[in-house]
């Protein structure tokens, strides 16, 4: 009965994930091709798009949100710790955001698509050149409105430590006075169920599709993100990552 249960629980919510994304995929793009005849109204779409999904998705998972602090009020640079691709609609669900991802996303099926309409700054982190352009990217996402979020640890994690911080995207940050917010994720699982650094924080080199298959069998899933009182200055990249990495350990909750 269990695996019956399973089955049609995985069956159901990808069809759903499936429509969500393509609506969403639908709103961000008509508000791409808003934007080259009313920028305002367009960009408003866009976001309105994308937050919808994010929002939708994480019900359709069964996950339960709970939210700790403030969100930023105003467009701000903002980083969290990674733990899943679930952290893309969380996070996106909350504010008005995008984010700076790997170039790789784009090759996502579905999913890729979705991230490109929706905005997404993708970078190449072999390539020190491709820095400049997300650096002026990040500025004009700022002043359109949006907050950027970034995942200085550059990988996502099993849920048991925030990793070390690559403070290269935080150059803008340095270069332009910036203040940087941040957040903590923490993610937690029913009893019996598989504990969250197995089942929902996705890590190291397995693939997507047999860690999917176990995520979307959870009956649900408890995150709280945790969003920190002040912000970050520095006119040094390293010395804001050391001050964001110490912020965000003391107020991390394991994933275990």
């Amino acid at each position: 009965m269990r695996r019956l249960l399973n089955l049609v629980r995985t069956l159901a919510r990808t069809l759903s994930i499936g429509t969500l994304t393509l609506l969403g995929f639908l709103g961000c793009f008509a508000g791409s091709m808003l934007r080259r005849v009313s920028p305002t109204s367009g960009l408003a779409l866009r976001n309105q798009a994308m937050r919808w999904w994010g929002i939708s998705l994480v019900r359709v998972v069964g996950m339960r949100v709970k939210v700790e602090g403030s969100p930023p009020r105003e467009p701000t640079l903002m980083v969290a710790n990674h733990l899943s691709y679930l952290d893309i609609p969380l996070l996106g669900g909350l504010l008005p955001t995008t984010f700076v991802g790997k170039a790789d996303l784009r090759g996502w099926p579905a999913l890729g698509a979705v991230f490109d309409a929706a905005g997404t700054i993708f970078i190449d982190r072999g390539s020190k050149k491709d820095l400049l352009r997300v650096m002026d990217e990040v500025r004009t996402a700022l002043a359109d409105g949006l907050s950027v979020i970034v995942f200085p640890e550059g990988t996502s994690g099993r849920g048991d430590e925030i990793l070390p911080f690559k403070p290269s995207l935080l150059e803008v940050a340095a270069a332009s006075g910036l203040p940087v917010a941040w957040a903590t994720i923490h993610y937690a699982t029913p009893p019996g169920e598989q504990p969250p650094s197995e089942s929902v924080c996705w890590w190291g080199d397995e693939l997507l599709l047999p860690h999917y298959l176990r995520m979307i069998r959870l009956p649900s899933i408890a995150a709280t993100v945790r969003f920190g009182a002040e912000s970050v200055r520095g006119e040094d990249r390293k010395e804001i990552a050391r001050a964001l990495y110490v912020a965000m350990s003391a107020g991390f909750e394991p994933s275990l």
